[in-house]
């Protein structure tokens, strides 16, 4: 299985005891729990979304480094003045976003990443460290995990004895807290 689109580390830089093919999905299943965490994509290309505005000044994109805003449309009439905080995910109006109940503002930008997997010697990564070592952390804690008898709670084995989670728990709630704390400052909070 191929790493996906939106993997979010390398086959190299994930060390497991198994063949590439096996290491590629705990990647793609890593990524794809960090995407859905963190309520975004982290991988950098075109996107189009229909938005609704509060009519404040500022309008959410909820994607990480906004490199362009191609067109913003609101019932076909383009709107141009307007300001991106590409660090914060966002667009900013002096004079504010119209108030829009529907998902009538139609908004062509690119934004995101360029991921580990993509990176070349002309166009290296730029993901932050942290979210490529949250994946890291994440892929190795579903390995193990997969490793264990989900029945057994506990187990003893020359004088050291393991005591595991037994309760049913969310899938974030098992993740490792230092990934939970790398990614902590990437998370989009739904409103």
């Amino acid at each position: 299985m191929p790493l996906n689109e939106n993997s979010l580390t390398t086959v190299d830089r994930l060390k497991l005891p198994i063949d590439n093919t096996s290491i590629e999905i705990y990647i793609n299943a890593a990524s794809d729990v960090i995407e859905n965490y963190c309520n975004t994509k982290f991988n950098k290309k075109p996107r189009s979304l229909n938005l609704k505005s509060d009519g404040g000044k500022y309008l959410m994109i909820n994607y990480w480094n906004i490199e362009s805003v191609e067109q913003i449309l609101n019932d076909d009439e383009e709107i141009t003045e307007y300001t991106i905080l590409a660090e914060k995910g966002m667009l900013y109006k002096k004079d504010e976003w119209p108030e829009l109940d529907d998902y009538d503002l139609e908004v062509n930008f690119t934004a995101g990443f360029i991921l580990p997997k993509d990176a070349t010697a002309e166009s290296p990564s730029t993901l932050p460290g942290g979210i490529e070592n949250a994946c890291i952390l994440i892929a190795q804690d579903l390995y193990w995990e997969q490793q264990r008898n989900p029945i057994i709670e506990s187990q003893s084995r020359g004088g050291v004895s393991t005591k595991y989670l037994s309760k049913r728990v969310t899938v974030y709630e098992k993740l490792p807290g230092p990934a939970l704390a790398l990614l902590k400052n990437w998370r989009f909070t739904p409103c």
